[in-house]
């Protein structure tokens, strides 16, 4: 489970536009990804009824140390054989 502290974290980095490149990336990824799909429209959320984290996408990809629950996104790698 992620930490409070860790989640505003990722809200203020998406404001502030820190790691803005890596939140960009890891999010085109979320974008084909059925854990943020509902009815075939990207609902910016992973969710959890799906198997996703609850997280809010954009927040959560632009933290570094954290990783996709479905695996796609670690680090900078993106596997898109996993979507």
């Amino acid at each position: 489970m992620i930490k409070i502290v860790t989640i505003l974290q990722g809200h203020v980095n998406e404001i502030l536009g820190i790691n803005k490149e890596l939140m960009r990336e890891r999010t085109k990824a979320c974008l084909k990804c059925d854990y943020s799909l509902k009815k075939g429209v990207y609902t910016g959320v992973c969710q959890k009824d799906k198997g996703g984290c609850g997280c809010r996408v954009k927040a959560k990809a632009s933290l570094t140390e954290q990783v996709c629950p479905k695996g796609v996104w670690e680090g900078n790698t993106i596997n898109y054989d996993k979507l």
